[in-house]
C-alpha cells in the first residue's frame, strides 16, 4: 500500500507547476497520511485496512494536485527564488567590501600613484642614453629581519614605448666590493644579498618610477649600478649619509 500512495502523490506534485516547491509537498502529504494510518491503528484498525482508508481520505489526486498548484503559483514561487538569491549576493558583497575595505583603499590609492609622475630630485645621478634618460637617488635604508634593505630609487624617462632600459640586467656594486645581480645567460649569477623590483608605469609606457631593494647583512655607504655589454656602458651611484 505504501507504493500505491506513492503513485497518488506523484499524480499529485505533477499538477504543480512550481517544481522546486514538489518535494516539500510530497513531504507534507506523507506526514498527514502516515499520522492518519496510525491514528486508525490505533483504533484496532488492521495496518493494510487503514493505509487503504488513509488514502482514499487524502482524496483524489487531481482534484488536490490542482488545489496546491493555485497556492504555489510559479510566478510567485520564482520571484521569491530570486529574491533569496539577490539577497545572498547582496550579503556576499557587502562581507567582500567589509574585509577587503583596507586593500581597496590600497588599490585606489596605487592607481593614483600610477597616474602621478614625479619629478626625480635634483641631486639625483644622471645618464643620457639613446633610449631616454635614467635618474638614480637613494632611497630608504631599513632593517628587516636581522638584514639591512637599502633602497635605490630609479626614474626612467624613454621615448619609445618599449624601452632599451632593462632592469634585470643591470649589476649593482657597493662600496665593500660585493657585487649583486641575477642570472645572467653566460651562467654568472649574484653573490651577495638579492634584487627585488617594485615598477610604477607612467601613462604610454614612457615614463616608469621604479624602487630596487637590495638585502644585505651589512649597511652599504654607497652603491653603483651598471649596464655593461653593448656599447651601452653607463654607471650610475647613490649614497647614503653616514649615521649619527
Amino acid at each position: 500500500m505504501r507504493d500505491e500512495f506513492q503513485i497518488w502523490v506523484d499524480a499529485v506534485c505533477e499538477q504543480v507547476r512550481f517544481w522546486p516547491d514538489r518535494k516539500g509537498i510530497e513531504k507534507e502529504l506523507r506526514i498527514h497520511y502516515e499520522d492518519h494510518c496510525r491514528a486508525l491503528e490505533r483504533l484496532n484498525y488492521e495496518p493494510k485496512l487503514a493505509a487503504e482508508r488513509s488514502l482514499r481520505a487524502m482524496g483524489n489526486a487531481q482534484e488536490v494536485g490542482w488545489a496546491l498548484d493555485r497556492i504555489h503559483k510559479p510566478w510567485l514561487g520564482w520571484l521569491w527564488k530570486f529574491s533569496e538569491g539577490t539577497l545572498l549576493m547582496l550579503v556576499l558583497i557587502v562581507l567582500w567590501l567589509t574585509v577587503s575595505a583596507g586593500g581597496v583603499e590600497q588599490l585606489i590609492f596605487r592607481t593614483r600613484q600610477q597616474l602621478e609622475w614625479t619629478d626625480p630630485p635634483a641631486w639625483a645621478d644622471h645618464v643620457s642614453l639613446e633610449c631616454g634618460d635614467v635618474y638614480l637617488a637613494p632611497g630608504e635604508v631599513r632593517e628587516t629581519g636581522g638584514n639591512v634593505e637599502a633602497e635605490l630609487r630609479f626614474w626612467v624617462k624613454v621615448r619609445e614605448p618599449v624601452p632599451d632600459f632593462q632592469p634585470w640586467e643591470l649589476e649593482v656594486a657597493d662600496n665593500r666590493g660585493a657585487v649583486s645581480f641575477r642570472e645572467w645567460g653566460d651562467g654568472r649569477r649574484q653573490t651577495s644579498g638579492y634584487l627585488e623590483w617594485e615598477r610604477v608605469p607612467y601613462w604610454g609606457w614612457t615614463r616608469h618610477q621604479m624602487t630596487l631593494r637590495l638585502i644585505l647583512d651589512y649597511r652599504p655607504d654607497w652603491v653603483e649600478v651598471s649596464a655593461p655589454g653593448g656599447g651601452r656602458d653607463w654607471v650610475l651611484r647613490a649614497e647614503w649619509e653616514e649615521e649619527p
